[in-house]
């Protein structure tokens, strides 16, 4: 067997006697490696582990979070069944210029207690536009759903009305109970019930407008 010497050493005269000790410490350093690659078994488990974690699809975290966490659920195209939510706030953009920054600020602050006042338990909410709110009620069904919804209306009238007279804050707002869909689709059927309430919103004013300027 050679021995390969380090880089700009020479190779010394070999006797028998010292082919022979070579020999047996090669051999005594192949019986180390077993040793070494038994060593990084762990390591390798655990990496397995990290890796099988990874590929599991993320849940929805309980509370109000930032709509970053909920754009990565959807992408990854997660099922969802329960109660989805969409809640607009009405003539956002008119709103925000007729309320100074510390006023529009406690405003939106108050809408906000509003949404999560309107969680519990496993239940998501997300801010998911300047002007509009997303929750998602998992596991919500049938009487419980629809007792979920009409909380949700009553919350929604409660809170325009203390309003009346001070901020005027309204809001269009779309529900629906989800059996068994993916999430993403579950959010685009909620936000557009939001949408078609506020155009029914607006075709009213504008035909009230029409009545009273004859």
């Amino acid at each position: 067997m050679e021995t390969i010497q380090p880089a700009g050493e020479t190779e010394a005269p070999h006797t028998e006697a010292a082919h022979t000790e070579a020999a047996h410490t090669e051999a005594t350093e192949l019986t180390v490696a077993p040793v070494a690659e038994d060593a990084t078994e762990p390591a390798a488990e655990i990496t397995s582990l990290h890796e099988s974690l990874a590929k599991e699809e993320p849940g929805l975290p309980a509370g109000l979070h930032d709509v970053t966490l909920l754009r990565e659920r959807m992408k990854a195209n997660l099922d969802f069944e329960g109660v989805a939510v969409s809640i607009g706030i009405n003539d956002y953009d008119a709103l925000r210029q007729k309320l100074d920054t510390s006023a529009g600020a406690e405003s939106m602050a108050s809408v906000e207690r509003l949404i999560q006042s309107m969680l519990k338990g496993s239940d998501f909410a997300c801010r998911f536009q300047d002007d509009e709110f997303i929750l998602l009620f998992p596991g919500e069904a049938d009487s419980s759903a629809q007792r979920r919804l009409f909380q949700i209306s009553e919350k929604l009238w409660d809170f325009q009305l203390r309003s009346l007279g001070h901020h005027s804050i309204m809001f269009s707002w779309g529900g629906l109970e989800v059996k068994r869909d993916t999430l993403s689709d579950a959010v685009a059927s909620a936000r557009e019930r939001m949408f078609q309430t506020k155009r029914n919103r607006t075709g009213a004013i504008e035909m009230r407008k029409r009545v009273v300027n004859g």
